[in-house]
């Protein structure tokens, strides 16, 4: 029943043991989905006419069958949508959910709901105009690249009682007890939108697809043009502005797609669950419980870096299509604000310390391990050295890959702060990663010919994420301090505490 706090019930909702089918609505969309899937082979046939005869096809007798096409082809897709729709019921009954589907052949599928890691809110553009929601249900050993249950029609209110009910609270709207205090909640200001865009990885991938346009579209833009409103300018004038034009539009582009996928990004946590709701065109709500977080992490790009600003990633426990995704638990946050927002998002795992460094006899393999990559690039440049002195530009590399080999030297570090054991590496940006003993489900300590000489190990950790879990590891930390770490990890796993 939906209960006001201070009235009788209105009225009676059925119980979600009872079948229940989704939003008719979903006639609809999964009328147009079908239509969709068979409009390219049924346009096939025409097309190759097309190219065969050209023009002279479009005569009255064409039009007339295509005509008749279309129409059978959404009387079909119709007839569809309404069967698919009426064969469709979900229910909860006995600790599962149940969902019975099909057309043609009935599928049946019962899912514990122990096993079910997330669900996720999401309004496409249609569902926006239609009022209603799309539910995706997350389970356990996912891995795929589709939801475990995607139920594409429901009504906002019988998708927040699914929801609940998935979490094993209260099945009806209003019938929990009403919060003394209110849920935390944290939002994304439009300025750090913007600031998150132009510092974000979108614009590296921004330029990479401007530049493959512009390789494969050679023949379609007019370079010869615009080359010649740029000859009007001086050469330096000319290569500067279109150097900043050309920043300008992958700035925007990655701008763009930033907003996009985190507009009016909110997270909210109610109880023992994270919410998260974000998106412009389509508005995304994902429900994560905070027990089923396996690790967390604080990635600092290259730009954000300098001005203290990171992004806050999580790994959850069989949710994600594949090994070691993550989901963004914030888009930008200073870095001074970590710790107080994790202490009121995730408090479980809220542990930030100073790092125990790496050995310095391990700064010689973090310089040495990337320059291999340098007489490679050299040898190749060789013949390109003979006959264009640029060709020597490549020798560079092998002192700027030792350098950077050493930053990593530097940002490496470990420490183990309240039963938690925190890593700390970089590629290019900086990542550290909050592992509690009690999530990590597999420590070990490699040690390769070259390390055991020095007394070097790497240290690996992996926790529960998509698919086969994701796995982190730290190169060339002291032999001994790497045995220590085995040892806290397996005496936690026995005991339940221990100290480092």
């Amino acid at each position: 029943m939906i209960c006001a706090i201070a009235s009788p019930c209105s009225r009676v909702l059925p119980k979600m043991s009872e079948p229940h089918r989704l939003h008719p609505a979903a006639i609809m969309l999964w009328t147009l989905r079908f239509a969709r899937e068979l409009f390219i082979p049924a346009i096939i046939p025409l097309g190759i006419q097309f190219f065969r005869h050209g023009l002279d096809i479009l005569n009255a007798q064409t039009m007339v069958l295509v005509a008749a096409g279309l129409l059978v082809l959404l009387l079909a897709s119709g007839t569809y949508g309404v069967l698919a729709w009426r064969r469709f019921t979900y229910r909860i009954d006995e600790g599962e959910l149940h969902v019975e589907q099909g057309v043609i052949s009935r599928n049946r599928r019962f899912i514990p709901l122990e096993r079910i890691q997330a669900v996720d809110l999401s309004q496409g553009l249609l569902q926006r105009l239609l009022g209603v929601v799309r539910v995706q249900v997350e389970t356990a050993g996912g891995g795929r690249s589709s939801p475990e249950v995607s139920l594409a029609a429901v009504s906002r209110d019988d998708a927040n009682r699914l929801r609940r009910a998935l979490a094993g609270q209260h099945e009806t709207l209003d019938e929990r007890p009403q919060m003394e205090t209110p849920a935390p909640v944290r939002r994304l200001a439009f300025a750090d939108l913007l600031i998150a865009g132009s510092t974000s990885g979108r614009v590296g991938i921004a330029l990479s697809i401007v530049v493959s346009i512009i390789a494969f579209a050679d023949d379609l833009i007019p370079f010869d043009a615009i080359a010649g409103q740029f000859g009007r300018l001086s050469g330096f004038g000319a290569v500067v502005l279109a150097a900043l034009l050309f920043a300008g539009f992958v700035w925007f582009l990655g701008v763009l797609g930033t907003t996009l996928a985190h507009a009016g990004f909110t997270l909210t946590r109610d109880g023992d669950n994270l919410t998260i709701e974000r998106g412009l065109l389509e508005r995304r709500h994902a429900t994560i419980p905070i027990d089923r977080i396996q690790s967390i992490r604080v990635v600092e790009g290259i730009v954000r870096q300098p001005f203290g600003l990171v992004e806050l990633r999580i790994d959850s426990a069989g949710y994600g299509e594949h090994s070691g995704e993550s989901t963004v638990l914030f888009p930008l946050l200073r870095r001074d604000d970590v710790l107080p927002f994790l202490r009121e998002m995730t408090p479980a795992l809220a542990a930030l310390a100073t790092f125990n460094q790496l050995p310095s006899r391990a700064r010689r393999r973090y310089a040495l391990r990337l320059s291999q990559v340098g007489p490679a690039i050299a040898l190749a440049a060789l013949p390109a050295i003979a006959l264009f002195p640029l060709g020597l530009v490549a020798l560079l590399l092998i002192p700027a890959v030792m350098l950077l080999g050493l930053w990593q030297y530097r940002t490496a570090g470990w420490v183990v702060e309240n039963d938690t054991l925190l890593l700390r590496w970089r590629i290019l940006s900086r990542t550290t990663v909050i592992l509690p003993r009690r999530r990590i489900q597999q420590a070990e300590s490699r040690r390769t010919p070259f390390q055991r000489r020095v007394r070097l190990a790497t240290f690996a950790a992996r926790v529960a994420s998509g698919g086969s879990g994701a796995a982190f590891d730290l190169q060339h930390m002291d032999d001994a301090e790497a045995n220590r770490l085995l040892t806290w990890f397996a005496a936690g796993h026995r005991t339940g505490t221990t100290e480092l």
